[in-house]
C-alpha cells in the first residue's frame, strides 16, 4: 500500500510540473493570427521573451497540435525583416513590409499578406520542401530580388 501512495505522489508531482511548464510557455506567447492550411494550421504570435514574431505551422498529433516547423523574425520596429526556416518540412518564408501595397513573391508564387496590430506580415509555406526559393518584392510594378 505504501508503494502505491509513493507511486501516486510521483505521478501527481510529474503532472504538476508538466502543467506548470505549459502555463509558462503560454505566458511568453501572444497569438496574433491563425488560419487553417493543408490539414494543419498557421499561427503568427509574439514571443515576449525575444520580442520577435514567430510563424509556426502546426499539425495535429492525436488530440494535440504540435509544431511541425517554425521561424522567427526580430522585433517589428524594422521596416523590412524576413527569415526562412530551413530545419524541417514544410519550409516557411516569413517577413514584414512597411507598405501593404508592396507585393512579395516567393519562387513564382504570391506570398500571403495579413495585417495584424498595424504590422504588415507576409508568409509562404513550401510543402514541396524546395530550399532557398528566391524572394522578390514588387514596388510600383518593379520586381526587386531580395533573396537570391
Amino acid at each position: 500500500m505504501k508503494k502505491f501512495f509513493i507511486a501516486l505522489f510521483f505521478l501527481l508531482l510529474l503532472t504538476g510540473c508538466t502543467l506548470n511548464f505549459d502555463l509558462k510557455s503560454n505566458e511568453n506567447e501572444t497569438k496574433m493570427y491563425e488560419t487553417k492550411l493543408n490539414n494543419g494550421k498557421i499561427s503568427i504570435y509574439l514571443n515576449k521573451e525575444t520580442r520577435g514574431f514567430n510563424l509556426s505551422y502546426f499539425k495535429k498529433s492525436g488530440n494535440k497540435w504540435k509544431i511541425a516547423s517554425s521561424v522567427e523574425i526580430g522585433p517589428a520596429t524594422l521596416n523590412k525583416n524576413w527569415a526562412i526556416s530551413s530545419d524541417t518540412k514544410p519550409y516557411l518564408y516569413f517577413g514584414t513590409v512597411s507598405d501593404p501595397q508592396e507585393k512579395i513573391i516567393v519562387g513564382s508564387n504570391d506570398a500571403t499578406q495579413v495585417k495584424v496590430n498595424n504590422i504588415n506580415f507576409w508568409y509562404y509555406v513550401d510543402f514541396k520542401a524546395t530550399k532557398n526559393l528566391s524572394i522578390y518584392q514588387v514596388i510600383n510594378g518593379k520586381k526587386i530580388l531580395i533573396q537570391p
